[in-house]
């Protein structure tokens, strides 16, 4: 992946960051999040104006209402 200035950079993880989702209240749907990942700038929400995404993790889940479930 080529940055802003047309360098190359590492593809290596260098960390990792909770996701925290929040729904409102509403009947149930299937939902189908995904999370694109890209080097960022130190102001990581600048990422967004310039950088390419360098891929896709799609990730399906299941939202229940009511009872929890029983261990």
């Amino acid at each position: 992946m080529n940055t802003q200035e047309g360098q190359r950079v590492s593809h290596h993880p260098v960390g990792s960051k909770d996701v925290a989702i929040s729904r409102a209240v509403e009947l149930p749907k299937k939902d189908k999040p995904f999370v694109q990942f890209a080097p960022a700038p130190p102001d990581a929400l600048a990422a967004f104006a310039f950088v390419t995404p360098a891929g896709t993790l799609t990730i399906t889940m299941s939202v229940f209402f009511g009872t929890p479930l029983k261990k």
